[in-house]
């Protein structure tokens, strides 16, 4: 079975490591990389790592919406 790959956003730490070892508990799913802000996902991106979801808090304080415009504008996939 083919694992989706996610990427993680959350500005809390301990909801992060919660979140993260859910997800990383399941056969089918695998965190490819966890951040604390949006910025850091298009970081990523420009990189060159690839996820199939996106988790992300939407009321972290370095606005998740801003850089949802910009995640689409890319047409990163996601």
């Amino acid at each position: 079975m083919k694992k989706r790959r996610i990427l993680l956003a959350e500005d809390h730490l301990v909801v992060r490591d919660g979140i993260k070892l859910l997800l990383d508990n399941q056969d089918n799913l695998e965190v490819v990389a966890d951040v604390c802000c949006g910025r850091e996902i298009l970081d990523l991106i420009a990189t060159g790592v690839e996820a199939d979801i996106l988790i992300t808090d939407l009321n972290m304080d370095n606005g998740s919406f801003r850089f949802l415009k910009d995640l689409h504008e890319k047409n990163a996939g996601i």
